[in-house]
């Protein structure tokens, strides 16, 4: 995964903020007193973190 401005690479701060979310859902999974609510919210949270990290990856467009 390459952080840039070409095609195929993910924008600036893209890798951090799913960083972010990655390591939210570890401390919850090691926190023994979290409540299933908040372990279903952080794999929600995670998941939506992964499917706008995939939809942030640079493409080249074209206009017909």
């Amino acid at each position: 995964m390459l952080v840039g401005t070409q095609v195929g690479q993910y924008p600036a701060g893209s890798k951090a903020t799913l960083q972010a979310a990655i390591d939210k859902a570890k401390g919850v999974a090691n926190a023994a007193d979290a409540t299933q609510q908040q372990v279903d919210q952080t794999a929600a949270d995670l998941d939506a973190a992964l499917q706008a990290f995939n939809a942030s990856q640079l493409s080249l467009c074209r206009e017909i």
